[in-house]
């Protein structure tokens, strides 16, 4: 038993200085690079003007989760934490 313990050990002293990455699947970043804010901003434009309006409420909805931190599987029965409130002067 103490030789077992022993070659555990030496196994994880062995292998403590690799670097052990988790399984994952990375897609393809597409990164493109503007001269100026304006040039970015017509290409934004340009994206949301190609996109279809259901699209577009698929985002919104995306937004809204995250800004609540709702639970996308729960949407019927929302638990509301935080409250946006709008104030007129």
């Amino acid at each position: 038993m103490q030789d077992e313990n022993n070659n555990m050990e030496e196994i994880e002293e062995r292998n403590k200085d690799e670097f052990k990455e988790p399984l994952a699947v990375y897609r393809k970043l597409n990164l493109k690079f503007f001269n100026s804010y304006e040039e970015q901003r017509e290409e934004m434009y340009k994206y949301w003007a190609s996109i279809s309006p259901l699209q577009r409420m698929a985002h919104l909805l995306e937004m809204i989760i995250m800004f609540y931190g709702l639970d996308p599987k729960n949407l019927k029965n929302p638990k509301l934490d935080n409250k946006i409130k709008i104030r007129h002067n």
